[in-house]
């Protein structure tokens, strides 16, 4: 199986690693207020690298390992 951590879990222990970290997420993801708060909310004075991943989403419902590989 394909472990998978939703956006909040991921975001906040990245951040209290201290060091730069990049978000791979769906296109609907990246750059929305929604991310875009947490990031303020939990990074502090982090780099974060956004990185869109155009076809994620449906790669995931679909379980299409080779498709999460590409995206």
């Amino acid at each position: 199986g394909l472990p998978v951590i939703g956006t909040v879990p991921a975001i906040k222990p990245a951040a209290a690693a201290g060091g730069p970290f990049a978000i791979w997420a769906t296109p609907s993801t990246t750059g929305s207020p929604y991310q875009r708060g947490l990031i303020r909310d939990f990074a502090g004075s982090a780099a974060v690298t956004e990185v869109t991943c155009p076809g994620l989403a449906d790669a995931v419902q679909y379980a299409d390992e080779e498709g999460i590989d590409r995206a």
